[in-house]
């Protein structure tokens, strides 16, 4: 099913590219007009990560600083399983001065995954003979929570499309405290 969705939202993705307009009221080109960094810049697309969240994502930023928030809840045949994150950026100077279609950039991020399932136990036939087998149902939640920093890059594939790349170093909770490498990805459409 996520396959799928993923295949929908990046046909999406091309075909609003394709019938956006190329010229703006005023009848400049879109090429011509620069991107304003003191204005913000909104961003939607798709964004898998283990510290900023997997799902939809929405990213906003401003001069050097960036925000973004990542999610999708799931539900199947009584199961729940979400998965929310966010994400705070800080671009270079240089990139904010320069044309290049490459960003570096440090990131912060915090992600939770709930998920709730449930168990049945059946209890053994012959147990309890010549009565009917025995279940019993139990609901199990959990709760993860990793966070992590470290540094990556945006890159400007074109006008319309941005897509990031983020690696780092993280903090993971299952159960247990850990520390394993994060990373991120991202693909962004801007509006």
């Amino acid at each position: 099913m996520i396959k799928n969705l993923s295949i929908a939202f990046m046909l999406l993705f091309i075909t609003s590219a394709s019938f956006s307009q190329d010229t703006t009221p005023e009848g400049e080109t879109l090429e011509a007009q620069a991107v304003d960094p003191t204005k913000g810049t909104h961003y939607l697309g798709l964004n898998v990560g283990s510290s900023t969240g997997i799902g939809f994502s929405y990213k906003y930023t401003k001069n050097r600083f960036g925000f973004q928030l990542s999610g999708i809840p799931i539900f199947t045949n009584g199961e729940f399983w979400a998965s929310t994150g966010i994400a705070m950026t800080l671009k270079s100077k240089k990139s904010l001065t320069s044309s290049s279609k490459f960003a570096p950039l440090l990131y912060f991020g915090a992600h939770i995954i709930t998920q709730r399932h449930q168990q049945y136990e059946y209890l053994s036939y012959e147990d309890y003979y010549p009565y009917e087998p025995i279940s019993s149902e139990k609901v199990t939640e959990i709760t993860m929570f990793s966070t992590a920093f470290g540094f990556g890059f945006d890159y400007k594939i074109d006008k319309h499309f941005l897509f990031n790349f983020m690696t780092g170093y993280g903090l993971y909770y299952t159960g247990d405290f850990s520390t394993n490498f994060a990373g991120e990805i991202g693909l962004h459409y801007r509006l």
